[in-house]
């Protein structure tokens, strides 16, 4: 049995229809992501997890226990928002040891917990600190650490590192896997960020009109598309159709409405079991440590993308050869 399970949810917000009969299901100790464009439903689950947003109809089980009618403060369920929500009055110790003297925790067993959080997380050296002190990512921290504290059967992050800089977004996310794998907490990380979805997650579920479009390990979501909708929104896939493969190949292996081709699938140099295409760069875009090539070929545009070597053969108006193999062809339904 998962130890979070969401069974045919559906919830409603100003009269509009946010989640329809969305089912889902996570085992303890996961990681999961919940990804997709803005406006797809996935801080409202959170939301509707955590008794922040009223259910209309369907169940959510955690660790086997009904807890869809519970009063948010009985769910023991812990949650990170976007804004850290900080007291600002209050040192970084006593903002984190909050939730706990609202359980009414002894004194000294309070102290202790804080101490050993605020190591976990690094912050042991600004216990005496004011949120107006620390740094965005120091503040993270403690939203954190304070929600960590009460040992909530699950915790919900919404989109917690968005107003992070690159950088330390990047140092941030790697410590927060790191901080769960140690812990064991499951958590649901909601993010419209596809690499971030990609590093920290166990599992991703795809969400698109407050439905889950597809489910599966970071590897399994990449790789194996299953629709349209996620073929968009992971990666930056070719589409291809039927006379375009049919064109490429000769036969089709598999019949579909759809076929995509992953960019970094098609290759400069000659690969086995690889029919051969001719074509000129038109565009050539650096993006990082990856060169992305638009190709104009007969068989239409496609996108190609290289490690970045600084490869003078890729510069714009070159006639280059490109290979592609037909297993690395997707093919989607609708």
């Amino acid at each position: 049995m998962s130890y979070l399970t969401i069974e045919n949810l559906n919830l409603e917000l100003g009269g509009k229809m946010i989640l329809t009969d969305l089912n889902l299901s996570i085992e303890k100790g996961q990681l999961i992501s919940l990804l997709g464009p803005s406006g797809c439903g996935k801080s409202t689950l959170l939301r509707g997890i955590s008794g922040l947003n009223s259910i209309k109809s369907g169940k959510v089980m955690i660790d086997g226990q009904d807890i869809t009618k519970l009063a948010p403060k009985k769910r023991e369920v812990g949650m990170v928002f976007q804004s850290y929500a900080l007291f600002p009055n209050l040192t970084v110790a006593d903002n984190v040891a909050f939730g706990l003297a609202m359980k009414r925790v002894k004194k000294d067993a309070v102290n202790k917990k804080v101490a050993q959080i605020l190591e976990l997380v690094g912050l042991e050296d600004k216990a005496k600190s004011y949120p107006s002190e620390l740094s965005g990512g120091q503040q993270q921290r403690v939203a954190l650490a304070r929600s960590i504290v009460v040992e909530p059967k699950v915790l919900l992050l919404d989109e917690p590192l968005s107003a992070l800089d690159a950088q330390i977004r990047r140092q941030l996310r790697l410590e927060l896997c790191r901080l769960q794998r140690k812990l064991g907490i499951t958590m649901i990380f909601v993010t419209h960020d596809q690499e971030e979805a990609m590093t920290i997650s166990d599992r991703i579920f795809v969400m698109h009109k407050g439905k889950i479009a597809q489910e599966g390990t970071p590897s399994e979501v990449y790789f194996h598309p299953q629709n349209e909708f996620v073929a968009g929104f992971i990666g930056n896939y070719n589409k291809l159709n039927k006379m375009q493969v049919e064109q490429l190949f000769g036969s089709l292996d598999k019949d579909g409405s759809t076929y995509v081709l992953r960019p970094e699938a098609i290759d400069f140099t000659p690969q086995a079991h690889a029919v051969s295409v001719v074509g000129q760069i038109i565009e050539r875009h650096i993006l990082g440590n990856v060169v992305r090539c638009t190709v104009q070929t007969q068989h239409g545009t496609l996108w190609v993308d290289r490690i970045n070597q600084g490869q003078a053969e890729l510069d714009e108006s070159k006639d280059v050869t490109l290979f592609i193999r037909q297993e690395d062809v997707v093919t989607l339904h609708q």
